[in-house]
């Protein structure tokens, strides 16, 4: 794999086209890989096989789980605030 910020003058399996802050937030768990796509703000375009393989190539933060955790634990204690 590599990383090319010109046309590599050979056939693209797959291309990543994204808004940086929002995969910057995708590696750090901020947000989800599915909600950046379905926000428009990250796209990928290729071989369908290697398009939905890409999750699995994508080395995350060190902290993405973390952030989620996070992330979770508030929505939970937000929702139950709300309901009392």
């Amino acid at each position: 794999m590599s990383v090319c910020l010109k046309h590599p003058k050979f056939a693209i399996d797959l291309q990543v086209t994204a808004d940086i802050s929002a995969f910057y937030r995708v590696w750090l768990g901020r947000i989800t890989l599915g909600e950046a796509l379905a926000r428009r703000s990250v796209h990928l375009d290729g071989v369908p096989e290697f398009v939905r393989a890409f999750p699995q190539w994508f080395a995350w933060s060190p902290m993405a789980n973390a952030v989620r955790a996070g992330i979770a634990g508030r929505s939970t204690t937000a929702a139950a605030a709300a309901a009392r």
